[in-house]
């Protein structure tokens, strides 16, 4: 199955959770991509993109909010959770996943390609997010959620 996991959190908190802009040098100066990209641990890359809409969700973008699709390393961990590999706390994705929720806003969506998002998770700290995106990922039965906290103005509706 493809599957696709969006990431929106404030810019603010990019460097807290160690998600930093990958750039290019061109002339002796460092130059932002178009699109602009992003890594973290220097595994997980990440694409911005401007899209208002996340199949099914109308996103409100201001220039404080930044929207990113993870572009790898999605298939090795779908792969890795579906072939019962137990220790998924080492998976760089899920690393990153778990700095995201300790932030006070954020949304993670993970769907299937041509799929919309039927299930909205209000995050709190007592769920656990290997356990969610576990869930998510299973071949069998598959889920197209959103993942949030305190995070209403994100959304148009909610």
């Amino acid at each position: 199955m493809d599957y696709n996991l969006y990431i929106v959190l404030l810019e603010e908190d990019m460097e807290r959770v160690g998600i930093s802009e990958k750039k290019v040098s061109w002339g002796g100066e460092s130059v932002e991509y178009n699109p602009r990209r992003f890594l973290f641990e220097d595994k997980v890359q990440l694409l911005f993109t401007n899209s208002k809409m996340l199949y099914g969700l109308d996103i409100v973008i201001d220039e404080t909010q930044m929207v990113l699709k993870v572009i790898n390393g999605l298939r090795e961990l779908e792969w890795e959770v579906n072939n019962q590999i137990s220790d998924l706390k080492t998976n760089s994705i899920i690393k990153m996943l778990q700095k995201i929720c300790q932030l006070d806003k954020f949304s993670i969506c993970i769907f299937e390609d041509d799929e919309t998002i039927d299930q909205q998770i209000k995050y709190t700290k007592d769920k656990d997010i290997l356990l969610l995106i576990r869930t998510a990922l299973k071949w069998n039965s598959p889920q197209n959620i959103r993942i949030y906290a305190n995070n209403h103005s994100y959304l148009v509706d909610e």
